[in-house]
């Protein structure tokens, strides 16, 4: 980056453009960006002969990637956000425009219809986040594995039928976003009698996670949003 002048400074807040200046060091920070630089008074006001124009034609700053600064959260290979410097030469000012590249919301038609206003995953990068998923099915009333009264409260449950449908609607999710079962990396488990459907659901699980082992937690809830007894938070490789 380089300077033969930084009237634009004094510009910016609508003062008078009576200084030159030399700029050491900058390095782009998050949203914006720091330089270290001297002011001097001008020997005599802009006139004709100044080359603000020309200083302002050299002045040079990079696109700036913020997932490769020291000041990033993370390395990530595949940022959601850059910001590029751009200059608005009417407002004499640099500025740092936000670019937000598009995520992928996913829904699937095999998988039951979410009970709120949220898809039933999305992309970011190469990571598929998948809503909490339960074991109800397509277009049905009925749950596999729960039996409701009347008033729709439960009867009786199966936990095992219930842990199956769930990973079956896992499955359905992955592949309509083109992932797969075997590309799982963390599963979160919420299960609503921990001490007498832990054993049985855990059977399940442990049959259908044979050669792919995610990360898991498995949590007690007091109840879920619909009559079921168990649900799952998966994370996902594309």
């Amino acid at each position: 980056m380089k300077f033969k002048a930084i009237w634009w400074l004094t510009g910016v807040v609508g003062e008078s453009n009576l200084f030159r200046g030399t700029v050491f060091d900058y390095q782009p920070v998050w949203g914006t960006g720091n330089a270290l630089i001297k002011l001097s008074p001008a020997t005599k006001p802009f006139g004709a002969d100044d080359t603000r124009n020309k200083d302002f034609d050299d002045l040079e700053i990079p696109e700036v990637d913020l997932s490769k600064t020291p000041n990033s959260v993370s390395e990530s290979k595949s940022p959601s956000k850059t910001h590029k410097a751009t200059i608005n030469k009417s407002a004499n000012a640099v500025t740092f425009a936000e670019t937000e590249s598009n995520d992928t919301q996913i829904n699937s038609e095999k998988a039951p219809l979410p009970v709120g206003p949220y898809p039933h995953a999305r992309r970011e990068g190469d990571l598929l986040y998948l809503s909490g998923v339960g074991p109800r099915s397509r277009n049905s009333k009925q749950i596999p594995g729960v039996e409701l009264d009347e008033n729709g409260e439960i009867v009786s449950y199966d936990v095992a039928i219930q842990t199956q449908s769930v990973i079956d609607n896992v499955k359905a999710i992955l592949e309509s976003a083109g992932s797969h079962f075997d590309k799982i990396v963390d599963v979160q488990v919420f299960l609503t009698n921990m001490k007498d459907d832990f054993k049985t659901f855990n059977d399940v699980y442990a049959k259908n996670f044979v050669s792919n082992k995610p990360t898991r937690t498995t949590v007690a809830v007091t109840a879920l949003p619909t009559p079921i007894s168990v649900e799952f938070k998966v994370v996902a490789k594309v």
